[in-house]
């Protein structure tokens, strides 16, 4: 772009006039090269997910099981924090102090995967320090939400989901824009690979927001903060928690099958658009 005024707001090539004198006669010129608009700033992150895992790897390709995961929600604009641990299946939120439990609090959602060994994360305190936690949780293994654990629900029964979810309320806004068969039921998981619900019909104090289409188990609940579980159990949660059953149970190879792995990502699309309503949900809280 060339310019005999820096003052003029003119755009593009502009030609001043000819000039055929001496070179130490001409009129001197402001000359201002543009090389492209300036780039658009990046859009800021949606949110910042903290996502709890043992990252184990049951499949043994030398990926965590629960990678896609990850992807997805990275896919919708999320950032999310996954700290990996000193090895595969030794989770580095195993066992919390201070400075984790601080982490944990300056997230805006945390996911606790189905990528878990329950047992790792009830010893000591461990219970009241996951409760405690204020921010708002998604919790996707009922092994840790049973009362023998967390005393989210009032058993310790954890059996397989099937594939169909029933919404509870279907005006509820964790189905706003989801797909509905001729019997408000929702195709949620993409095959038949096995994953675990909670093995009750009702969760306490807390709000069962889906249930399985075939048992009537719950499948979404949620609870708010500040509110026993259930009845006895002598624990509330100091942020508002969600159970979502998602993500596969483990299951070695066989001579005919490959190994499936640990809280692998067994959504459909519709599923996945009732996971994102949820976490919305607990975002806007």
């Amino acid at each position: 772009m060339i310019r005999d005024d820096k003052s003029n707001p003119s755009t593009g090539i502009r030609c001043v006039f000819s000039y055929n004198g001496s070179a130490t006669a001409a009129p001197l010129l402001h000359v201002e090269i543009a090389t492209g608009q300036p780039a658009e700033p990046a859009a800021a992150p949606k949110a910042t997910i903290l996502w709890v895992s043992e990252a184990c790897d049951d499949t043994k390709d030398g990926a965590r099981d629960d990678q896609a995961w990850i992807d997805f929600l990275t896919e919708q604009g999320y950032n999310v924090d996954y700290r990996m641990g000193p090895a595969f299946g030794n989770g580095f939120w195993r066992t919390l102090d201070a400075a984790k439990i601080e982490a944990l609090n300056a997230a805006d959602l945390v996911i606790v995967s189905r990528n878990m060994n329950s047992g790792e994360y009830n010893n000591g305190n461990e219970r009241d320090q996951w409760n405690s936690v204020k921010t708002p949780l998604i919790l996707m293994s009922p092994h840790v939400a049973r009362s023998s654990h967390w005393k989210w629900y009032n058993s310790t029964s954890i059996p397989n989901g099937g594939r169909l979810m029933q919404p509870v309320n279907a005006k509820h806004a964790a189905f706003t824009g989801v797909t509905v068969d001729e019997k408000g039921q929702i195709a949620a998981i993409a095959d038949a690979r096995q994953f675990q619900i909670l093995g009750v019909q009702t969760v306490g104090n807390g709000t069962v927001i889906a249930k399985d289409a075939a048992n009537g188990n719950a499948w979404i609940a949620l609870w708010p903060a500040g509110v026993e579980f259930y009845a006895g159990a002598g624990q509330s949660a100091s942020g508002p928690r969600v159970f979502f059953g998602a993500g596969t149970q483990e299951v070695a190879a066989t001579a005919t099958a490959p190994a499936v792995g640990r809280g692998e990502l067994n959504l459909t699309d519709s599923g996945k658009a009732v996971f994102l309503n949820v976490l919305d949900l607990l975002l806007q809280q």
